[in-house]
């Protein structure tokens, strides 16, 4: 056992992983002094995590399978320490997933999590990191681009808190986790400093490879913002933002 994050049982092969949640606790004030002389325990809210790494094709294309399925599936996460001391979610949903790649370096990405419970306990075996790792990108069409951004958001709702009958019994985490069906594909481009925004209009298909991946966006929209970064005479940096119809979207 280690420290680590786990899936399903499996662990996933991560340099940094966080799990959190809050309680709301419930005050009881009276007249006699200053308030809030009694505190109750509250509901369970905001239970989320995240995790990161570098891009793995395996690790990624089940990661991008997942949070773009139309019925996308419930997992069980573990965060664990050295002491095998951790905190178990259950009945987590994906609800982001943004993979970053810059020439010369590992591509990354960061996927974040929302669960309906949370309890204490969980262990992780070590994970494998033998597997290839994607050290470069391509995309296409070729825009002289030297860093690209992929973001997929999909925001989920656990706050279906319900009363039952007795106190002894009472549930102070949602009866339901609820996909909000709000997705959002976004990202940028970081050009090469002698590649001019004019040239940028909307195009048909954007195609990114990661590896054996292929993850392609129809007719993305070059609308959302252009940015230009002098400093000195250092490289000039421009970026262009971008975003995707939720429709628009395929891996292959």
């Amino acid at each position: 056992m280690t420290r680590g994050i786990s899936m399903d049982g499996v662990s996933l092969p991560v340099t940094d992983a966080t799990i959190s949640y809050t309680k709301e606790p419930i005050a009881e004030s009276s007249i006699f002094d200053k308030g809030n002389e009694v505190i109750y325990e509250g509901l369970y809210k905001n239970i989320q995590g995240t995790f990161s790494g570098a891009v793995r094709e395996s690790l990624i294309a089940d990661l991008l399978e997942d949070i773009l399925a139309d019925e996308p599936a419930t997992h069980t996460i573990i965060v664990a320490d050295d002491t095998t001391s951790g905190l178990t979610a259950t009945n987590a949903y994906l609800s982001m997933l943004e993979i970053s790649a810059r020439t010369g370096e590992l591509a990354k990405f960061t996927a974040q999590f929302t669960a309906q419970s949370i309890s204490n306990g969980g262990a992780v075996e070590f994970a494998s990191f033998t597997s290839d790792v994607v050290p470069f990108y391509d995309v296409s069409p070729g825009f002289g681009a030297k860093a690209i951004s992929i973001k997929i958001e999909r925001p989920y709702a656990a706050d279906d808190f319900v009363l039952v009958e007795s106190n002894k019994q009472m549930v102070r985490t949602s009866k339901y986790i609820s996909d909000m069906r709000q997705m959002k594909i976004s990202g940028t481009i970081t050009l090469s400093q002698n590649v001019p925004f004019a040239g940028f209009t909307d195009t048909g298909i954007m195609t990114f490879y990661f590896g054996n991946i292929i993850l392609m966006a129809a007719n993305p929209k070059f609308i959302t913002g252009k940015e230009m970064s002098i400093s000195g005479r250092s490289p000039v940096t421009k970026t262009l933002s971008w975003t995707c119809s939720s429709l628009a979207s395929n891996v292959s």
